[in-house]
C-alpha cells in the first residue's frame, strides 16, 4: 500500500549523464530522512546539486495528477503534513475539489486550500504543521521557506 504521498526523487546531474539514480521518499518526512536519501542518490551539493521527481504515488486519489517533476520537497512535505492531520471525510472532500480542478495550479494553491480547511476546524490542527515544515526546510538552506 502506498503512503499518503510518495515521490521518486532522482539525481538530475546523473540523469543528464545517462544514469537513473533515485529513490522513493515518503511524505510527511523528516530532515534526516531527506538528507539520508540525498546522500544515497549522490546529491552532495557540490558536484550534484539538483533533483527532479520522476513519479508520484499515494493514497489521495488524483493528487499525483496535479504535481510536476520539479516540485519542492519542502512544499510537498508541508502539504503531506497538513493532509495527514485530516480525517477521511475531509480527505474525500479534498479529492473532490482537486478532481474538479480547483486549487490545482500549484502545490502552494493546494496548501492554501488545505490550510484554510484545517483552520476552520480550529487552531489545534494547524499548530503541528509548521514544526514539521521548518525541520525539513533546513535540508535545503539556499531555498527560501514558504510564508503564508
Amino acid at each position: 500500500m502506498a503512503a499518503l504521498l510518495e515521490a521518486y526523487i532522482t539525481n538530475l546531474g546523473k540523469y543528464a549523464e545517462g544514469q537513473l539514480v533515485g529513490e522513493t521518499l515518503k511524505f510527511p518526512t523528516t530532515a534526516e530522512e531527506v538528507q539520508s536519501l540525498l546522500k544515497r542518490i549522490g546529491v552532495d551539493g557540490i558536484r550534484y546539486e539538483e533533483i527532479f521527481i520522476t513519479s508520484f504515488d499515494g493514497d489521495v486519489l488524483g493528487l499525483h495528477e496535479h504535481l510536476g517533476e520539479y516540485e519542492s520537497i519542502d512544499e510537498l512535505n508541508y502539504l503531506a503534513a497538513l493532509l495527514s492531520e485530516m480525517d477521511q471525510s475531509d480527505i474525500e472532500k479534498f479529492e473532490a475539489v482537486i478532481d474538479a480542478g480547483e486549487y490545482t495550479g500549484s502545490v502552494k494553491d493546494l496548501i492554501v486550500f488545505v490550510k484554510r480547511k484545517c483552520e476552520q476546524k480550529g487552531p489545534k490542527k494547524v499548530s503541528t504543521f509548521s514544526t514539521r515544515f521548518h525541520v525539513v526546510s533546513n535540508v535545503f538552506p539556499k531555498y527560501q521557506m514558504l510564508t503564508f
